[in-house]
């Protein structure tokens, strides 16, 4: 169903396998759906990197290097949607993985030079051209600044204009 010719059906069987994953290895749904986030269509694409998180989600499985790569590529498609989409998995896979949480003071007072990459990767969208875009990275930065993570919290300044 993956390869149907009609794109309703990719993207509805996209969505039941991101809901039904259940296996706990990262590469194999990262390598699952690759495939389908590389299509032509952007509503494919959208719909496989919303089941890549969904799978991550529901599967409780970490967030390793192929995920991570797969996503990366999705902050830079040419389509705001599938930009967007990717900021939400970022999102929703940093809530499950509590990224970004602090459990001090001081660890909350920590240099940029400690944060997590997804932090970064974030806060890079901050500066997007597509005002949607720029949204989708306050909202997931904004879920990781209430873990109490610095530079996320800078970010979310910078983006307000209260250097």
């Amino acid at each position: 169903l993956l390869r149907d010719q009609d794109k309703g059906v990719q993207q509805s069987a996209l969505e039941l396998l991101g809901r039904l994953w259940r296996t706990g290895e990262g590469e194999i749904a990262a390598a699952t759906f690759r495939p389908c986030m590389e299509e032509n269509d952007p509503g494919i694409r959208r719909a496989a990197v919303l089941a890549l998180s969904q799978a991550v989600a529901s599967s409780g499985m970490s967030s390793g290097s192929a995920i991570e790569e797969a996503l990366s590529q999705r902050l830079e498609d040419i389509d705001w949607n599938v930009r967007v989409a990717a900021l939400r998995a970022y999102a929703r896979m940093s809530a499950a993985f509590e990224v970004g949480k602090t459990t001090d003071a001081f660890a909350a007072e920590s240099s940029t030079n400690d944060c997590p990459p997804i932090v970064t990767t974030l806060a890079a969208k901050v500066d997007d051209a597509s005002m949607d875009v720029r949204h989708a990275a306050i909202d997931a930065l904004a879920q990781i600044v209430g873990r109490g993570n610095a530079h996320a919290v800078a970010s979310v300044v910078r983006f307000l204009g209260h250097d």
